[in-house]
């Protein structure tokens, strides 16, 4: 309940009804975004008055911020791509750039507390009506939800890593974590992506996940999996889709594009087979008398 309680200060927070008055989607070319009404409001006036004065030198004023949605999910064992290579591989078809590659992992209802599983089941019917408000809606779409066999799932993705900069390049902040954190020391293992690493090392910079163990240290790159999958987390992304076609023959997908993840409950441990009783070895079977039948060790006494 002191988790509810927190979140619910947020007003992104999926599990309550009031998240559907607070958003509203805009359009930009073949992209729309959901943002805030008070954010909306905000980036309208500065633009207005940006238009009054009229200043050819004045700065261009920043577009309404993304709206950040907060879920908490219990992430899938299963279709999640947590690797720092997301297990990339070119000679599969639709493989991609290795630059483009994403982290990809389905957040499903936490198996406990019921107040958990409540606000799961809210926190999808409010996407699914968020989802069903965006212009030109369509019965059918792709992306962000599924409820494939009965099992409701939320997809999200992170992009790992975009173009290298002098209005984007590492921060001061960034610069002081360890190198695994950057492009120059990212672990990817196979020597495929060691090389597709090397050879975008001075065009692209990471975006490690905003992701934190339950005791609210980052987590390294290299354990995004043995420390996310299966676990409970606070999951906060922003909510886009994209148009393809034309009107009325279009379709959306939809993206839930992550910012940051807190674990909750960690992933139980994995199953680890039991190394047997260590015992000396014997010339004869020690256990030899056990197998006898009563009556013949009623004869042997």
């Amino acid at each position: 309940m002191e988790t509810r309680e927190a979140l619910s200060e947020d007003g992104g927070f999926l599990a309550e009804v009031a998240v559907r008055s607070l958003h509203v989607w805009i359009t930009e070319t073949r992209i729309l975004r959901v943002v805030t009404h008070d954010s909306l409001t905000k980036a309208q006036k500065a633009h207005a008055e940006y238009t009054l004065q009229n200043d050819a030198s004045l700065p261009t004023p920043e577009p309404a911020e993304s709206a950040e949605f907060t879920v908490v999910v219990r992430i899938h064992t299963e279709n999640c791509f947590l690797q720092p290579d997301t297990a990339w591989n070119p000679a599969r078809t639709h493989a991609g750039l290795f630059e483009d590659i994403k982290l990809r992992f389905t957040g499903v209802s936490p198996l406990r507390p019921d107040g958990l599983v409540d606000n799961f089941e809210s926190a999808y019917n409010n996407t699914e009506w968020l989802m069903s408000q965006i212009p030109e809606a369509t019965k059918e779409h792709q992306g962000l939800l599924s409820g494939e066999n009965g099992l409701r799932r939320l997809m999200f993705r992170h992009v790992l890593f975009e173009p290298l900069t002098e209005a984007n390049t590492y921060s001061e902040q960034e610069l002081a974590l360890p190198p695994v954190y950057r492009t120059e020391g990212w672990p990817v293992v196979s020597p495929t992506s060691q090389a597709a690493l090397q050879a975008i090392r001075d065009t692209h910079r990471t975006r490690p996940l905003q992701a934190y163990d339950m005791h609210g240290a980052l987590i390294p790159p290299g354990e995004y999996m043995s420390k996310l999958r299966g676990a409970v987390a606070v999951v906060r992304f922003n909510m886009a889709a994209y148009v393809f076609g034309q009107v009325p023959k279009h379709r959306h997908t939809f993206v839930g594009d992550v910012t940051y993840i807190r674990v909750l409950v960690p992933p139980t441990a994995p199953s680890v087979p039991v190394s047997p009783w260590k015992r000396n070895v014997h010339a004869r079977d020690p256990f030899s008398d056990l197998l006898r039948s009563p009556r013949k060790m009623a004869r042997l006494q």
